[in-house]
């Protein structure tokens, strides 16, 4: 969970599910990109979209894990990976 340009993004283990909340934690809305390794804001998008650094955990073809991270952004209501 993080608080980031005024949304709480919180990451479920359950779902892939993101429950972006406002300050208050109402859940305004859920996104696909699971941020339940870690997430934390980056400074926004060219045109003043919300970005977030996103952590996720990697299974490798040798049966281990490792971890990576990604950044996101949130056009048009959706969370997604950015490009």
């Amino acid at each position: 969970m993080t608080f980031a340009d005024g949304f709480f993004w919180l990451g479920t283990y359950s779902k892939d599910r993101t429950y972006q909340c406002d300050a208050q934690l109402k859940i305004i809305a859920y996104h696909a990109v699971d941020v339940s390794v870690g997430v934390f804001g980056l400074p926004k998008g060219q045109n003043g979209e919300i970005r977030l650094m996103v952590a996720r955990n990697i299974k490798k073809d040798n049966g281990r894990w490792t971890a990576s991270a990604s950044p996101a952004i949130l056009r048009n209501g959706r969370l997604e990976w950015e490009k």
